[in-house]
């Protein structure tokens, strides 16, 4: 049925009445989607904000974590694992860690060593240590800077033992190789000592060698090899007698320094020799 122009105004007015709302409602919806778009964008910075906060202090905390690791060798490791691990482990607090942990119970650390250390290159100062621990070649200046801690091997025999005061129980004789090639410190009269470095065939060396030969009133003695200790320590010693830089403990407290464990660090050669000066022959 056809409608009338009645009708038609009241739908056309009631259109007209709904328009403004929707339109209203349109201008609320775009206002409101624009308030969540500054939110998200304000969320957004805050969030990057956040990651760079968080980075900066996964930094702190990573070496935090990292510096509870005793062992050089893992840590070595985990700096394989990507490139954020490289860079952490570089740190040179880390290596002030593991250098403090690594030189805690050591005796003998370089002063060159040690000055890297303090100039803030902790790594370099770590990894340099590590490898001077076993060397076994003396200079003319560092042999003569330290005073020797000396005992007679039981090897040596009664008559020397009993002069002996580590043997007594008493403190073991401090002794030095001097830079003038004086070997001082024993208390025995009309005994004149002068020590030189040597090559493992008993050639003069002058300013360094792993080996010296020690001349007691003239006559040379059997070589006595450089060795090292678990501790970094300086070990002197030939068939009959043994020096050390560190303090001698008491027979049986440590085996690493007992007669046994130290004769397995000589050559045959330096048993030969020792044969050879029972008989009288001259030192090769």
């Amino acid at each position: 049925m056809p409608t009338s122009i009645k009708e038609r105004a009241g739908a056309s007015t009631s259109a007209s009445a709904l328009c403004p709302q929707n339109h209203r409602t349109g201008h609320a919806e775009k206002h409101q989607r624009q308030g969540c778009g500054e939110k998200i964008g304000d969320l957004m910075r805050g969030t990057e904000i956040f990651k760079f906060l968080h980075l900066h202090r996964a930094d702190e905390i990573m070496v935090t974590l990292f510096m509870q690791v005793n062992d050089h060798r893992w840590l070595i490791a985990c700096s394989s694992v990507c490139k954020y691990w490289e860079k952490i482990i570089q740190e040179n607090s880390l290596w002030r860690n593991q250098c403090t942990q690594l030189w805690s119970d050591k005796v003998s650390v370089p002063y060159c060593i040690q000055s890297l250390y303090d100039s803030g290159r902790s790594k370099e100062a770590f990894v340099a240590s590590l490898r001077d621990s076993t060397r076994t070649f003396m200079m003319a200046t560092e042999l003569s800077a330290i005073s020797f801690f000396f005992r007679f091997k039981r090897v040596a025999g009664k008559y020397w033992t009993e002069k002996d005061p580590f043997w007594n129980r008493n403190e073991p004789l401090r002794i030095r190789f001097g830079e003038d090639g004086v070997v001082t410190g024993f208390p025995w009269d009309n005994l004149e000592m002068k020590w030189h470095f040597v090559d493992e065939a008993g050639v003069c060396c002058s300013e360094s060698g792993s080996y010296i030969r020690v001349a007691i009133n003239g006559r040379c003695v059997p070589t006595f090899k450089i060795s090292r200790h678990s501790n970094w320590g300086f070990i002197l010693q030939n068939i009959w007698v043994v020096y050390l830089s560190f303090p001698i403990a008491r027979l049986g407290d440590e085996p690493a320094i007992s007669d046994s464990e130290l004769d397995t660090v000589l050559e045959d050669e330096r048993w030969g020799e020792a044969i050879d000066y029972n008989r009288g022959a001259p030192m090769p």
